[in-house]
Protein backbone atom coordinates (compact mmCIF):
# COMPACT_ATOMS: atom_id res chain seq x y z
CA UNK A 1 0.00 0.00 0.00
CA UNK A 2 1.49 3.35 -0.87
CA UNK A 3 2.26 5.07 2.13
CA UNK A 4 -0.21 8.60 0.76
CA UNK A 5 -3.23 6.08 1.09
CA UNK A 6 -1.60 4.13 4.93
CA UNK A 7 -2.62 5.58 8.08
CA UNK A 8 0.41 6.46 10.43
CA UNK A 9 0.71 6.06 13.95
CA UNK A 10 2.51 8.89 15.83
CA UNK A 11 4.58 7.00 18.63
CA UNK A 12 7.54 6.27 20.40
CA UNK A 13 10.75 4.99 18.32
CA UNK A 14 11.82 1.88 20.28
CA UNK A 15 14.52 0.91 17.38
CA UNK A 16 16.66 3.55 18.21
CA UNK A 17 18.43 5.67 20.84
CA UNK A 18 16.18 8.71 20.93
CA UNK A 19 12.70 9.26 20.49
CA UNK A 20 11.11 10.31 17.68
CA UNK A 21 8.05 10.10 15.79
CA UNK A 22 7.07 7.36 13.23
CA UNK A 23 5.14 9.71 11.25
CA UNK A 24 8.21 12.03 11.29
CA UNK A 25 10.47 9.05 10.43
CA UNK A 26 8.15 7.35 7.55
CA UNK A 27 7.69 11.14 6.45
CA UNK A 28 11.14 12.19 6.04
CA UNK A 29 12.36 9.25 4.93
CA UNK A 30 10.01 7.94 2.34
CA UNK A 31 10.53 9.58 -1.30
CA UNK A 32 6.21 10.63 -1.53
CA UNK A 33 4.27 11.83 1.75
CA UNK A 34 1.56 10.79 3.23
CA UNK A 35 -1.42 12.87 2.17
CA UNK A 36 -3.16 12.47 5.85
CA UNK A 37 -2.92 10.48 8.84
CA UNK A 38 -4.78 8.55 11.97
CA UNK A 39 -3.18 9.45 15.22
CA UNK A 40 -5.00 6.52 17.83
CA UNK A 41 -5.14 7.51 20.81
CA UNK A 42 -1.45 8.54 20.37
CA UNK A 43 1.46 10.43 22.22
CA UNK A 44 1.18 14.22 20.94
CA UNK A 45 4.84 15.43 22.18
CA UNK A 46 6.55 18.50 20.92
CA UNK A 47 9.56 18.64 19.51
CA UNK A 48 12.08 18.63 21.94
CA UNK A 49 10.00 16.78 24.78
CA UNK A 50 10.14 13.64 26.13
CA UNK A 51 7.41 11.42 26.68
CA UNK A 52 8.08 10.69 30.14
CA UNK A 53 7.64 14.65 30.66
CA UNK A 54 4.67 14.65 27.85
CA UNK A 55 2.73 12.70 29.89
CA UNK A 56 3.44 14.13 33.60
CA UNK A 57 5.59 11.22 34.90
CA UNK A 58 8.84 13.36 35.58
CA UNK A 59 9.71 16.88 35.16
CA UNK A 60 12.44 17.64 31.70
CA UNK A 61 15.35 17.72 33.85
CA UNK A 62 14.54 14.09 35.75
CA UNK A 63 14.12 12.30 32.58
CA UNK A 64 17.35 14.19 31.17
CA UNK A 65 19.33 12.76 34.26
CA UNK A 66 17.81 8.98 33.33
CA UNK A 67 18.79 9.44 30.13
CA UNK A 68 22.41 10.26 31.28
CA UNK A 69 22.36 7.24 33.87
CA UNK A 70 21.51 5.07 31.03
CA UNK A 71 24.01 6.37 28.66
CA UNK A 72 26.96 5.79 31.63
CA UNK A 73 25.04 2.40 32.44
CA UNK A 74 24.19 3.12 35.50
CA UNK A 75 20.61 2.82 34.49
CA UNK A 76 18.31 0.19 33.10
CA UNK A 77 17.99 0.00 29.55
CA UNK A 78 14.83 -1.12 30.17
CA UNK A 79 11.90 1.16 31.27
CA UNK A 80 9.38 -1.94 33.04
CA UNK A 81 6.19 -0.52 30.85
CA UNK A 82 5.32 -3.99 29.94
CA UNK A 83 5.43 -5.45 34.00
CA UNK A 84 3.63 -2.32 34.90
CA UNK A 85 0.89 -3.15 32.56
CA UNK A 86 0.73 -6.66 33.79
CA UNK A 87 0.54 -5.39 37.11
CA UNK A 88 -2.21 -2.37 36.76
CA UNK A 89 -4.26 -5.31 34.59
CA UNK A 90 -4.70 -7.21 37.99
CA UNK A 91 -6.21 -4.27 39.53
CA UNK A 92 -7.68 -2.96 36.47
CA UNK A 93 -8.57 -5.25 33.61
CA UNK A 94 -8.59 -3.83 29.83
CA UNK A 95 -11.79 -3.63 28.39
CA UNK A 96 -11.89 -7.06 26.72
CA UNK A 97 -11.87 -10.85 27.10
CA UNK A 98 -9.77 -12.16 29.80
CA UNK A 99 -8.40 -14.61 27.18
CA UNK A 100 -7.51 -12.01 24.63
CA UNK A 101 -6.03 -9.78 27.92
CA UNK A 102 -3.61 -12.68 28.72
CA UNK A 103 -2.68 -12.81 24.95
CA UNK A 104 -2.03 -9.11 24.95
CA UNK A 105 0.01 -9.41 28.22
CA UNK A 106 2.02 -12.67 27.38
CA UNK A 107 3.20 -10.77 24.11
CA UNK A 108 3.91 -7.17 25.82
CA UNK A 109 7.53 -6.20 24.56
CA UNK A 110 9.64 -3.99 26.86
CA UNK A 111 9.88 -0.27 26.31
CA UNK A 112 13.45 0.95 26.00
CA UNK A 113 13.85 3.25 28.87
CA UNK A 114 15.64 5.93 26.50
CA UNK A 115 12.21 5.80 24.01
CA UNK A 116 10.55 7.56 26.94
CA UNK A 117 13.33 10.45 28.42
CA UNK A 118 14.95 11.53 25.21
CA UNK A 119 14.15 13.92 23.54
CA UNK A 120 11.78 13.84 20.20
CA UNK A 121 12.92 15.31 17.39
CA UNK A 122 10.10 15.42 14.93
CA UNK A 123 7.31 16.79 17.05
CA UNK A 124 3.44 17.02 16.61
CA UNK A 125 3.94 20.62 15.87
CA UNK A 126 5.77 19.87 12.58
CA UNK A 127 2.82 17.52 11.31
CA UNK A 128 1.70 19.70 8.27
CA UNK A 129 -0.62 16.95 6.87
CA UNK A 130 -4.68 16.60 8.10
CA UNK A 131 -4.82 14.24 11.21
CA UNK A 132 -7.55 12.27 12.51
CA UNK A 133 -6.82 11.88 16.06
CA UNK A 134 -8.55 8.71 17.87
CA UNK A 135 -9.11 9.40 21.36
CA UNK A 136 -9.91 7.02 23.49
CA UNK A 137 -12.25 7.61 26.87
CA UNK A 138 -10.36 5.33 29.65
CA UNK A 139 -7.21 6.05 28.71
CA UNK A 140 -4.04 8.11 29.96
CA UNK A 141 -3.25 9.47 27.23
CA UNK A 142 -6.66 11.85 28.12
CA UNK A 143 -3.84 14.76 28.34
CA UNK A 144 -2.85 14.15 24.73
CA UNK A 145 -6.60 14.76 23.45
CA UNK A 146 -6.35 18.57 24.42
CA UNK A 147 -3.26 18.54 22.51
CA UNK A 148 -4.08 17.49 19.56
CA UNK A 149 -7.17 19.66 19.73
CA UNK A 150 -5.21 22.39 20.29
CA UNK A 151 -3.19 21.65 17.33
CA UNK A 152 -6.44 21.79 15.11
CA UNK A 153 -6.46 18.24 14.57
CA UNK A 154 -9.81 16.38 13.41
CA UNK A 155 -11.07 14.51 17.24
CA UNK A 156 -13.00 11.62 17.55
CA UNK A 157 -14.26 10.27 20.65
CA UNK A 158 -13.72 6.38 20.54
CA UNK A 159 -15.10 4.22 23.57
CA UNK A 160 -12.30 1.91 25.33
CA UNK A 161 -9.08 2.27 26.35
CA UNK A 162 -5.63 2.35 25.16
CA UNK A 163 -5.58 -0.88 24.13
CA UNK A 164 -8.79 -1.03 22.23
CA UNK A 165 -7.49 -2.43 19.00
CA UNK A 166 -6.73 -5.48 20.80
CA UNK A 167 -9.52 -5.80 22.49
CA UNK A 168 -12.34 -5.00 19.95
CA UNK A 169 -10.58 -5.14 16.85
CA UNK A 170 -13.68 -5.07 14.54
CA UNK A 171 -14.71 -2.01 16.07
CA UNK A 172 -11.28 -0.10 14.91
CA UNK A 173 -11.53 -1.10 11.98
CA UNK A 174 -15.37 0.39 11.82
CA UNK A 175 -14.29 3.67 12.73
CA UNK A 176 -11.12 3.56 10.50
CA UNK A 177 -12.38 2.24 7.35
CA UNK A 178 -15.21 5.32 8.10
CA UNK A 179 -12.12 7.93 7.96
CA UNK A 180 -10.86 6.45 4.62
Amino acid sequence: MPLDHVALRFSRNSEADEAASVYGGVRYRSKRHAQWAVFFDALVCRTGECVSAAIGFMSAEQAADVLSAVQRGEASIYSGVADMQREMSKKEPFLMSAERQQWMLDHLSEMPTSANVSPVLVGAEQVTKPVEYIACTQTIMVPMHARAKELGWNVHEFEGDHAVMVGDPERTVELLESLI
